[in-house]
């Protein structure tokens, strides 16, 4: 770090940059391990930049699986997915790293906000947005159709034009059109005429809802990935709404294409789910103040051109000058007086970030630290990329130091190394068409008849639409799929929202992340509430239990129990020696020990119901179920578990009999 970072901190002579911060060498802890030398990989590549980009993301993904071979991390259980960050400066070669990573099965999560806006769920759905909101925009509907969300086929859609069809849904569709087409044309239409009755967040969770968009995404290998997505860009629109950033769908689409058009940098990273083990990705601005294991600093190949067309370079703030304008190229190029020289002043500024940027790459490295030094190859003048100069300043490094390295997976394998990454021993077998669509169709007819039960509606005693305790404030609608498996109150769901995000041991962040949720459900002036029942919880003896072992939040599970689907989301499950323990929250609104005991008449069938599930779906029995009870500050446990599992059983079959009920929490 001293003798590369320190030579390219002071490069320019004179002692430094004139934009540059002076370079403070780094100095070891007295009680610091010895560190192993810094891999660099790749180099100038005289190809195109696209061709570059794919083989630079081939080559981390197989050093990813090489890192979890050789537990470059250095831990007794080794190295996790979890422990390897993927940092870049921007978002460019995003695309390529994904397709990269998930070519060989390799789990990954995008935790910059940043990076959201270029993600292929964003686009897909703002083409959908943009389909919607305008019925002339033809590339946009074509682009809707052949999105997850309506899956048409470019035969299907071939075949749209052959029977006379037009890229517009403010007609009917031909009779000979595909019924796949016919339908999707019918719902944009009606989600055209329903854009003035719902918030841009609105409309994006009732696409979500009706076009079963959550569901399309199970046959990804990070359907966990995509979901999330799509819960950011709702909660996002929402946000812009109530602050009146936007109000109308047309404003939120001209919002997203400004994020991706201007590569907008938003400090806030998205909250890590440390049951997750996920290869974490980032830009560098998001990465800063945090550490990782294992570091992949990667995209450090652009050197800033601009090409040939228009570009302004503004005047500091403060000062009354004019911009400085240049157009063309070659000898047909227009400039203005003063453009070189403030062209040269903001290519000292971006070359001084860009170093300050590969520092902050560089120090986020806990035990090993990766660089990619992939980068176009310069035909003429100097190589002002980061990763050239980098790899320049290496000669001033001590030997061992750093090495050269060729990424190769496990033992060189790449196909190995995905097999050995996924636990899978050979190739998966593929099934033609016809297969494939015999086997659909058998699996639709057999689940169409099967019921779906809830683990909330065993609870109740009249069916699925009887509540027993809790007051339904807002109930969570086929519209709103963020809100199943939470409580039915506004209240509720704050007080779940909280205890899914905050650390369970320390508790630390539980008031602005109670303020945070209490705004989202529109009732900040009950922060405070939310704030006393979720350290109510936090405090519980389950919860502490929990904390000091493996636990998971939110999760949901499905189960056949006896030809009958039961289903639902269990707040708080954990391992103990002997199996699973499933905690439940209730911030039912109770004022005694005998109304705790009256709900827990009800209550026990629904955490039998979620103990049967949990039983079948991991193959572990359930040693407990306890219900946490916030007001008053209560835990009562299931104690005749086994008996209420036979009868919640029996129950489940008797409400498949009358239509089941819908998944909750």
């Amino acid at each position: 770090m001293n003798a590369v970072c320190g030579q390219l901190f002071t490069a320019n002579a004179g002692g430094g940059a004139p934009q540059q911060a002076p370079w403070v060498p780094l100095e070891a802890g007295p009680n610091a391990e010895d560190g192993v030398p810094v891999r660099v990989f790749g180099g100038a590549q005289a190809r195109a930049a696209g061709e570059i980009r794919e083989a630079e993301a081939d080559a981390v993904a197989l050093g990813v699986l090489q890192a979890r071979a050789e537990n470059w991390a250095g831990a007794e259980e080794g190295t996790r997915f979890a422990d390897v960050a993927i940092l870049l400066p921007r978002r460019t070669g995003l695309a390529a790293i994904e397709r990269a990573l998930a070519d060989r099965d390799i789990p990954y999560r995008v935790e910059s906000r940043s990076l959201l806006y270029a993600s292929e769920e964003a686009r897909e759905l703002a083409n959908v947005l943009t389909a919607v909101d305008d019925p002339t925009d033809r590339i946009a509907l074509v682009a809707a159709l052949r999105s997850p969300l309506f899956a048409c086929t470019d035969a299907e859609l071939h075949e749209h034009v052959l029977a006379g069809g037009r890229w517009t849904y403010e007609e009917e569709a031909p009779g000979e059109s595909p019924e796949r087409v016919r339908r999707a044309l019918q719902r944009l239409r009606r989600w055209h005429e329903e854009r003035w009755m719902l918030t841009p967040a609105g409309l994006i969770e009732r696409i979500a809802a009706e076009g079963n968009l959550l569901l399309t995404t199970l046959g990804d290998r990070r359907p966990r990935e995509a979901w999330r997505r799509y819960r950011l860009l709702a909660e996002t629109a929402r946000t812009l709404t109530v602050r009146g950033s936007v109000a109308t769908l047309r404003q939120f689409i001209a919002w997203l294409e400004q994020q991706r058009a201007e590569g907008v940098r938003v400090n806030e990273a998205i909250a890590p789910e440390p049951d997750d083990d996920a290869v974490r990705i980032l830009t560098i601005h998001a990465a800063k103040g945090l550490e990782f294991p294992v570091v992949f600093a990667v995209g450090l190949g652009g050197d800033g051109d601009r090409g040939d067309g228009v570009r302004v370079l503004w005047p500091r703030e403060g000062r009354a000058d004019l911009p400085e304008v240049r157009c063309g190229s070659g000898e047909k190029a227009f400039e203005t007086r003063s453009y070189a020289e403030r062209e040269k002043q903001e290519g000292e500024q971006a070359e001084a970030e860009q170093v300050r940027l590969f520092y902050v790459a560089a120090t986020r490295a806990k035990r090993a630290l990766a660089v990619s030094l992939f980068r176009k190859a310069k035909k003429q003048g100097s190589d002002d990329s980061i990763a050239g100069r980098v790899e320049a300043a290496l000669s001033a490094a001590p030997e061992d130091a750093w090495e050269r390295w060729e990424p190769s997976g496990a033992g060189g394998d790449a196909e190995g190394a995905r097999q050995s990454a996924t636990g899978e021993g050979g190739a998966a077998h593929v099934p033609s068409r016809t297969q494939w669509e015999a086997e659909r169709q058998r699996v639709i007819e057999r689940y169409a008849k099967d019921a779906v039960v809830a683990g909330t509606a065993v609870a109740r005693g009249a069916g699925p639409a009887e509540e027993i305790i809790e007051t339904e404030e807002e109930p969570a609608t086929p519209g709103e799929p963020w809100r199943k498996g939470r409580a039915g109150t506004s209240l509720g769901r704050a007080v779940h929202a909280v205890l899914q995000s905050i650390d369970l041991a320390t508790g630390e962040g539980v008031e602005a992340a109670a303020q945070a949720q209490a705004e989202a459900e529109g009732i900040a002036d009950r922060a405070g509430e939310v704030e006393r029942l979720a350290r109510a919880a936090l405090e519980s003896a389950a919860v502490r239990d929990a904390a000091g072992r493996r636990y998971w939040r939110e999760v949901y599970v499905g189960a056949d129990i006896g030809g009958v689907l039961v289903e639902g989301f269990i707040d708080l499950l954990y391992e103990v020696d002997g199996g699973l323990v499933i905690v439940d929250y209730k911030t039912d609104s109770l004022r005694s020990a005998a109304e705790v005991e009256a709900a827990m008449a009800h209550y026990r069938l629904q955490g039998a119901a979620y103990a049967l599930a949990a039983a079948k779906a991991t193959g572990k029995p359930v040693e407990r179920v306890v219900f946490v009870f916030t007001e008053p500050r209560m835990e009562r446990e299931v104690t005749d578990l086994e008996a209420a599992m036979a009868e919640a059983r029996e129950r489940a079959k008797v409400l498949a009999g009358a239509g089941g009920g819908s998944a909750g929490g």
